[in-house]
This record gives C-alpha cells, structure tokens and sequence, in this order.
C-alpha cells in the first residue's frame, strides 16, 4: 500500500484529506516553518488495534504493543499514548547525547532519562514535560552543561513538543567506575 500525498485531495477507503495548514512542500505561506534546506525525512508507522484493549504500532522492523483500552481504569500493563510520547522524547534526548558524544567528541560511558509529562484535562494537552538526564561520565561541568542547549536546538522531537509545552530539565553525572577513587 502506498502513503497517500500530502497534498493529495482525495477521499477514498485508503486515502485521507490533509488540512491544508498541514501541506508539505510549500514555501512562504504566513505561518509556515518551512527551511531552504530541501532534505526531508520521513517516518512512516503502521498502528492497528489487536486484542481487546490493546493495539500495536509498527515503524521500521520494530513493534510496539501500546494501550488502547477506554476507560482507563481497566488498563493492561502496557504503554498509551503519553507514555509513547515520553518515550519519544527520551529516545531523542538519548540519542542527542550519542550524537554529541561522536561530534565534539565527548566522552560518556552511559546515559539514562526520566521524563515525566504532566497532563490538562480541559483542553486535554501536555502543557509541561519535565526530565532528568544521568550520564556516567568524567567530562568536566563545562563540557557537561551545553548538552542541555544541544538538546533544545538539534532535538527534533524536543522541538516539536516544545512548540506546545513548557520544557525544563537537569543533568546530573557521577564518575566512571575507572575514575571511582579506592577504598
């Protein structure tokens, strides 16, 4: 099956309209954030509704079970969407952190994020997303603290839920196990 157009005006079974605000390829209409650069990627995820209360999204050769279940309180043990969307970002924070590890080169023996979204139910948004970032490292503060201003300038999901929460966050680090002092 192939991936309808963007800006492609019909209405079939497989084939959905897009508001026009949301047409790629156009430039200079008010309100678009549109660049010079013509490199576009895109990420393509299958989601289909499974067992009952539950449905799986696929994108590349991974697949992830996730809740679907309404109410909420008969929830099976399995991610919703908020914490798919957590996961999102922690991926791009985590992986920022390998990037910037290879590019300036910066040291760093592991790296783990806490994200928590706090939710309005009216109307219903992520109006805040805090995290802790931990890294294992013996970088110098100085070379730890513009990690965080990497994040929000190169993070491409930290951008888009950026757009729309408030974004604030920490970066703690302890030292290697090779740099631990002996007892």
């Amino acid at each position: 099956m192939t991936s309808p157009r963007a800006d492609d005006n019909t209405r079939d079974s497989t084939r959905r309209h897009a508001h026009p605000s949301s047409r790629t390829g156009h430039e200079g209409h008010a309100g678009d954030r549109t660049t010079t650069d013509t490199t576009v990627r895109r990420y393509i995820v299958n989601a289909h509704t499974t067992d009952d209360g539950v449905a799986e999204v696929t994108g590349n050769d991974a697949t992830i079970r996730f809740d679907r279940s309404w109410p909420d309180t008969e929830r099976p043990a399995l991610p919703g969407p908020g914490e798919l969307l957590a996961a999102a970002f922690a991926a791009c924070a985590i992986k920022n952190v390998e990037r910037f590890s290879h590019l300036l080169p910066f040291a760093c023996e592991s790296a783990e994020i806490e994200v928590e979204l706090h939710r309005n139910d009216h109307p219903p948004h992520f109006d805040r997303i805090e995290y802790v970032l931990r890294l294992v490292t013996d970088e110098s503060d100085a070379r730890v603290d513009p990690l965080a201003k990497n994040l929000a300038k190169h993070g491409t999901v930290y951008n888009t839920v950026a757009a729309g929460s408030q974004i604030s966050g920490r970066i703690e680090t302890e030292p290697t196990s090779d740099a631990a002092t002996p007892v």
